[in-house]
């Protein structure tokens, strides 16, 4: 039987606020190393492996076959405290979807734990370290503008799904920083919408400096490099309007 949606908190809320705690194992030296980063930036280290499980959950994380670990480590006894990472169960439910059907393909065990394992070494921990963040600036409000028809049919879907519509931007926002969502000069418009940026409303996300930074970086980058306007605005809506939202959605009639 499904869960039934919780009524979604108010969008100004940090990422994962009030879901389910799902504990993940992680190697001592991995999570030690993993965590003094994060705390240097003004993150935990469960906003950093839920970045990773964002990125896997849209394909955008290959698993690979660990070398032999061991006991107490990823896969092994549940030795070692276990990280605390709170995830939706829509979303909590598609990870473990995608761990089943990469195990049966790859013929190797993937999980979570292992899949968080390997985003902070592979990848986390494989970039250079971000510039040291004051801990009184580690998750302000940012006005975030999505036309009004976007966010609306957008609105909906996450209430189903149990999850508010802030979350949903920060997979946006985790997929454009790790250079999975190129930005698009026109993207999707609601039928009968006049143009996909017309009529905004804005939504209250809260974003740490260091990734409000890197994304703000990534835009003037690219908006020299493509010749329009990139800003965290249009990196949502396209989000929303061009990956979200299917079709269907998207053409259905919005919400009074």
């Amino acid at each position: 039987m499904a869960e039934a949606s919780k009524s979604p908190l108010p969008s100004g809320q940090q990422w994962g606020e009030g879901d389910p705690a799902r504990p993940l194992y992680v190697p001592a030296e991995v999570k030690q190393e993993a965590d003094t980063r994060a705390r240097a930036e003004s993150r935990t280290l469960a906003t950093v492996i839920r970045e990773g499980l964002t990125l896997y959950r849209h394909g955008h994380l290959e698993p690979v076959k660990p070398k032999r670990a061991p006991a107490g480590s990823v896969g092994g006894s549940k030795a070692l405290p276990p990280t605390s990472v709170r995830i939706p169960p829509v979303e909590w439910a598609r990870i473990l979807e995608r761990c089943t059907s990469d195990k049966q393909q790859l013929g190797f065990l993937v999980n979570p734990s292992r899949i968080a394992t390997q985003f902070l070494r592979d990848v986390y921990l494989a970039a250079p370290p971000a510039e040291k963040v004051p801990a009184e600036d580690s998750a302000p409000n940012r006005s975030v503008y999505i036309p009004e028809a976007v966010k609306s049919r957008a609105g909906r879907k996450v209430k189903d799904e149990g999850r508010t519509l802030a979350a949903v931007i920060r997979e946006a926002f985790t997929l454009y920083r790790y250079g999975h969502l190129e930005p698009a000069r026109t993207f999707r418009a609601p039928a009968g919408s006049i143009a996909p940026d017309s009529g905004p409303l804005s939504i209250t996300v809260r974003v740490p400096t260091v990734e409000w930074t890197q994304m703000t970086q990534r835009c003037a980058a690219d908006a020299e490099r493509l010749g329009f306007a990139v800003n965290p605005s249009r990196i949502a809506a396209q989000f929303l309007g061009d990956v979200y939202l299917d079709p269907e959605e998207l053409d259905a009639p919005a919400e009074e």
